[in-house]
């Protein structure tokens, strides 16, 4: 959803705060089908699970139930990205169990020094080329390198 106004932080966090338990377990969830509305389907959203994107997140994750026994999936050629990250992840794994690190761990501060990577969050505004958007956030604040 779209709108002209800033986004209100401090409501975002409070309606955040009250879509959970107060040991922070989500109020909508499998048990209760994520409260989805019907009415806000109709007139809001296709998910019908509400503004609160934890929400969205925790049907993505739940939804699909239990982890499933793959042995007899026939996997089409559209599938080959799924293919190759199982094949990533047993080979990390087997790489673990005979004592070595798998791709991607972090054992040292000149390893940590990502200065390749930016991670923002903020809001963009229309006027603004999101994709290019990053490259000026480079300039104005460079990366911090710790060694």
């Amino acid at each position: 959803m779209r709108t002209p106004k800033p986004l209100d932080r401090a409501q975002m966090k409070q309606d955040m705060l009250e879509s959970m338990t107060p040991d922070y377990h989500h109020i909508r969830n499998r048990s209760n089908r994520y409260l989805q509305d019907r009415e806000e389907m109709r007139n809001r959203s296709v998910a019908g699970l509400g503004p609160i994107f934890q929400n969205h997140d925790n049907w993505a994750t739940e939804g699909p139930g239990e982890i499933q026994n793959r042995a007899q999936e026939h996997l089409a050629y559209t599938d080959k990205a799924i293919f190759k990250a199982r094949q990533l992840l047993l080979r990390a794994i087997r790489e673990l169990q005979a004592g070595e690190d798998p791709p991607h761990v972090i054992r040292s501060a000149e390893q940590a020094a990502m200065a390749h990577l930016v991670s923002l969050q903020e809001v963009v505004p229309d006027t603004v080329d999101w994709r290019t958007h990053w490259q000026s956030k480079m300039i104005e604040h460079p990366p911090l390198v710790r060694v």
